[in-house]
């Protein structure tokens, strides 16, 4: 996306939009298909929270950064 010129709102748009749709999409079609352990049930409700403190410092962190520097940690982290 950041050779496409994809805007830094954009990029974090379809990465937040990925975590937040599919995860809960593909423990429920785990769940239907094949079943889900309660271990595997309270890892995923364990790290719910964490997943939203993420969303929220990543928000505020998003403020404080250039551009520059948010399409290097991007091409890094992914």
């Amino acid at each position: 996306m950041v050779r496409l010129g994809a805007t830094p709102e954009t990029i974090r748009a379809t990465i937040l939009a990925l975590f937040v749709f599919s995860y809960p999409v593909a423990i429920t079609l785990q769940a239907l298909m094949a079943g889900v352990s309660p271990a595997t049930l309270k890892v995923t409700a364990v790290l719910i929270p964490a997943t939203l403190v993420g969303i929220l410092t990543g928000r505020i962190l998003a403020s404080r950064i250039t551009e520059r520097m948010f399409i290097k940690i991007t091409v890094v982290l992914l």
